[in-house]
């Protein structure tokens, strides 16, 4: 993999494909592909739209220099060819999103068989959440939950509809409680004493159940050299419980994190 990158003349780097073993060989897929590519041009003359915004992703990704037209193949020269369909997500219908299908088999094979994975880029949710302590506010924010849910319980409310009257109040009371939060002060660190000077770490995790939510709490307890213990916080979170089919000690079990 090493010795593969080099620097292109216009400043480009390229890099070989990252095998999974050394000296793998594909065969050449073109027939799977070929097909492919007819039933895909016959499925988007029947969608004037679909093949509208098909031919116009193509055309983007060749003007900003992001694909190629392929050069000649050359006898001998292994080559692969990765399938595409297109699909809209649910609730965006106007944006085509075009799929490259390294996992299509090919004499029970694929692409995805043989290359090494990318790293997961993806901040975890749970990594970010304990770093901002958000957790701290989860008993207030479950309050304006709470009523939310109430005011979705009849089908027929859409998302931008006002809250019904009957709710007003306690809205305005859970508003004017989240006042209280500018005086929340928390510590950055999860302790006073910096965990590599403990002697010993322990990670105490709670969790309880009502009919309305659930919730989780973990926190911290560090002790140092003489025997002395603290405890931190380290993150809490609480949803709402399902409405129905499930007792309070089933709940308990059902952790948020």
């Amino acid at each position: 993999m090493e010795n593969g990158v080099r620097k292109e003349s216009n400043g480009n780097f390229s890099a070989p494909l990252p095998f999974r073993k050394d000296g793998t060989t594909l065969s050449n897929n073109y027939e799977q592909a070929r097909k492919r590519a007819e039933n895909l041009g016959r499925s988007l003359k029947r969608d004037p739209k679909k093949l509208e915004d098909f031919l116009q992703f193509m055309e983007n990704i060749l003007k900003n220099n992001h694909a190629e037209l392929a050069p000649p193949i050359k006898d001998g020269e292994e080559v692969w060819y990765l399938p595409i369909f297109g699909v809209y997500h649910a609730k965006k219908l106007s944006k085509i999103r075009v799929v490259f299908d390294s996992s299509a088999k090919y004499h029970g094979i694929c692409l995805n068989d043989i290359l090494l994975k990318g790293p997961d880029l993806t901040n975890n949710l749970v990594s970010v959440l304990s770093k901002f302590r958000i957790g701290f506010v989860a008993p207030v924010i479950l309050g304006g939950r709470l009523i939310m849910r109430q005011a979705l319980q009849n089908a027929s409310v859409e998302w931008d509809d006002p809250l019904p009257e009957y709710l007003m109040n306690d809205w305005q009371v859970w508003k004017q409680s989240l006042k209280d939060l500018e005086t929340l002060e928390i510590r950055r660190s999860f302790t006073e004493t910096s965990l590599g000077d403990c002697s010993k770490c322990e990670l105490h995790i709670f969790s309880d159940a009502s009919k309305d939510a659930i919730a989780s709490v973990a926190y911290i307890r560090t002790f140092n050299y003489n025997g002395h213990s603290q405890l931190g916080f380290v993150l809490g979170k609480s949803k709402l419980a399902p409405n129905h089919g499930h007792t309070i000690p089933r709940l308990e079990f059902v952790q948020p994190f």
